[in-house]
Parts: C-alpha cells; sequence; structure tokens
C-alpha cells in the first residue's frame, strides 16, 4: 500500500494467491486495512525502496514505544532504574515482543497503533495540547480502529486540567479544549470515510464484507461482528492455556487461538487495585473497558499470533493502571509474575524461531 499511495493510487497491483485479505473491487484489488501504516512506511520506502525490511521498520517503532514508556514513568513519578526496568519489561515481559519483531500487516498495525497511543498519553502528560492529542489517536485509530473508543480519556484528562488550573471561564475553555481534540481526530476520522468512498462507494464499507468467501467461512457465520463471539474471545482473552506435548519443553503454544494474558503477563493482575477516582485511573479503566467492546465481538480471535493480540489496543493503559500497584516496594508475589512474564514471552520468541507452535 505505501508504494501505491506514493504513485497515487488506492489499490495494489499484485495479488498474490496467499494474500487472503485482498478485495476485488471493479476490476481492481483494495487492502482492507486503515491506512495509516502504510503511509508510516512511505519515508522508510523512500529511502530503501520496495525491497525494505517491514519487520525492522517494526523494531524501529517499537523500541520508540519503549523510549515513551520510560517517560510516561518519569511523569508519574517513578525512580530512574524502576523507569528503566518497566520500559523493558513492557518490551520483553508483553506479547509486544513478539508482534514487533514479527512485522507483518496485523502485527505491525498493533505496533503503530501503540506508538502513536503513548504518544498521545504522553502529551496529555506533558504538553496537553487537546489538537495533539487528537492528532496522536487519529493517528492510532487509522493503524487499529478499535483504539478510536479510547477518546473518553482525553477528555477526562482535558476535564481534570482545566478544573486544577482554576482558569477564568474554566467553563468555556474547557469546551474550546473538547473542541479543538474533537475536530482534529473527527479530521481523521472523515479521512478514513472518505477513503472508504473512494474505494468502494460507501463511506462506511471498510471491505472486510467484500473479501472473497469470508463471510461463508464457519467463524462468521453470525456476521463479521456478533454477541455469540463474545465467549470465544473471552476464552482466547483470559483462559487459552498451552498445549501439552510429551517431549522437552512439554509446553507448546498455538498459533491460533491465542493464549491467556493471565500466563503471558501475568503482572496485569496488578491492575485491578486500580481503583482511584482520578482522571488518569477512571479514564484508564474506561478506555479498556470501551476498546474491548469490539475486540470481544469480532468473529476472528486474532488469527496467527502469541498471545491474544487485539489485547494490545488497549495495552498502553492497562499497562498504566498496573503501574500504579508498583510504585513502591516489589513483592515476592509481583517478583514471580514479572519473572514469569519475561519467561513466558522469551519462550515465544524460541517457538518463533524453531517454528515450535501447534
Amino acid at each position: 500500500m505505501a508504494d501505491a499511495f506514493f504513485h497515487g493510487r488506492l489499490n495494489v497491483l499484485d495479488h498474490p494467491s496467499w494474500l487472503n485479505e485482498l478485495v476485488p473491487f471493479q476490476g481492481k484489488f483494495f487492502v482492507v486495512y486503515p491506512p495509516m501504516p502504510a503511509v508510516i512506511l512511505m519515508p522508510f520506502m523512500l529511502l530503501w525502496g520496495k525491497g525494505m525490511n517491514q519487520a525492522l521498520v517494526s523494531v524501529i517503532l517499537g523500541a520508540l514505544s519503549v523510549y515513551l514508556i520510560y517517560f510516561l514513568l518519569y511523569n508519574l513519578g517513578f525512580s530512574l532504574i524502576k523507569r528503566i526496568f518497566f520500559s523493558l519489561f513492557f518490551a520483553f515481559g508483553t506479547i509486544f515482543w513478539y508482534s514487533a519483531q514479527n512485522g507483518t500487516s496485523w502485527h505491525f498495525a498493533q505496533i503503530c497503533a501503540t506508538t502513536f497511543m503513548l504518544f498521545a498519553i504522553l502529551e496529555s502528560q506533558e504538553g496537553k495540547r487537546p489538537w495533539l492529542m487528537g492528532f496522536y489517536l487519529g493517528c492510532a485509530a487509522l493503524s487499529r480502529l478499535p483504539t478510536l473508543l479510547a477518546f473518553p480519556f482525553f477528555l477526562f484528562v482535558l476535564f481534570q486540567e482545566k478544573k486544577k488550573n482554576k482558569e477564568n471561564n474554566e467553563n468555556i475553555a474547557l469546551l474550546i479544549a473538547w473542541l479543538q481534540f474533537g475536530a482534529v481526530l473527527s479530521l481523521f476520522m472523515g479521512l478514513y470515510l472518505l477513503y472508504n468512498f473512494l474505494r468502494f462507494g460507501s463511506a462506511f464499507n471498510t471491505g472486510y464484507s467484500l473479501i472473497p468467501g469470508l463471510m461463508q467461512e464457519y467463524q462468521y457465520r453470525y456476521g463479521f461482528m456478533s454477541i455469540h463471539s463474545i465467549g470465544r474471545n473471552l476464552y482466547a482473552l483470559f483462559l487459552k492455556s498451552p498445549n501439552f506435548v510429551e517431549s522437552l519443553p512439554y509446553l507448546q503454544a498455538s498459533k491460533l487461538g491465542g493464549l491467556s494474558i493471565l500466563l503471558t503477563t501475568p503482572l496485569f493482575l496488578w491492575a485491578i487495585r486500580a481503583r482511584g477516582r482520578d482522571a488518569l485511573t477512571l479514564g484508564c479503566w474506561l478506555a479498556v473497558a470501551l476498546i474491548s467492546v469490539p475486540i470481544l465481538i469480532h468473529s476472528d480471535p486474532g488469527g496467527e499470533q502469541f498471545g491474544y493480540r487485539y489485547a494490545q489496543d488497549f495495552y498502553p493503559f492497562l499497562f498504566l493502571l498496573t503501574m500504579q500497584s508498583l510504585k513502591g516496594r516489589i513483592s515476592f508475589e509481583q517478583g514471580v509474575a514479572i519473572g514469569l512474564g519475561l519467561l513466558v514471552n522469551a519462550w515465544g520468541m524460541w517457538s518463533t524461531l524453531t517454528n515450535f507452535w501447534g
């Protein structure tokens, strides 16, 4: 798609048989994914040409995300040692590690969305410029559409900021801030609707329903989005375990169907202790809840993956909630959870390198 954009096209010229999410429409082939990851790749393609390594770009963005986590923790008052440690833990103790090194279209979109979301949250901590928060959230949403539902977090933060500063005409100032944020975010969504219209003749047709044979697959028997999918996705998110095999290492991850978040990053359990009534805590919980809705009703739990990749849409907020319980001395239980997260994700990377999948 990056090459297509360079040449002023919205369609791709190549349509290999193995790429099963291309949409044939009126004699052309279109990619169903939102366009931001392709936009991000354009400057790298300008430097390296069509033969660029997308996985390398993914790793670069992954490293940038870790850098942003460091500054988020700085703003939350964490010590230097903890900032470094937990930034690295986000990199290697969550499935962010797998997605960053994978670099394929699905996982690259997750990395792009996470990077932009972290930029947006950092802006809410530091610059507090509403238009820039809207810009970053718009970029995240055009990478992974469910992340759009994080918008109440930023409304909460702006509300708290205006109340804290006790500005004159604070209600007007708050309204202006919300309008700035909403206007920029709406511009991004308007561009996405235009993108759909120019491709498929309908602003609200993303193209997924046009993928040949997709809606005939068993998992889509209730439609692309359905409440019938909630149980399956909750199972993949919280209960899915590895396969047991008779030889070392006796546990084998499934490449399809996901793996419980409680296994890939058990430290996230400490998020439940975040019960404050401040804008950060309430906004984070609301973002997690709202983003979870389209994820849980999606009929496909994520395709080829290690862990449950869709959960990364709300990882920045879940991570911030978890960190609220880790400002003091690390307990034995927390240390065990940290160690398990690092071990399980290293096992996932080993499974990737050795192709040891169930």
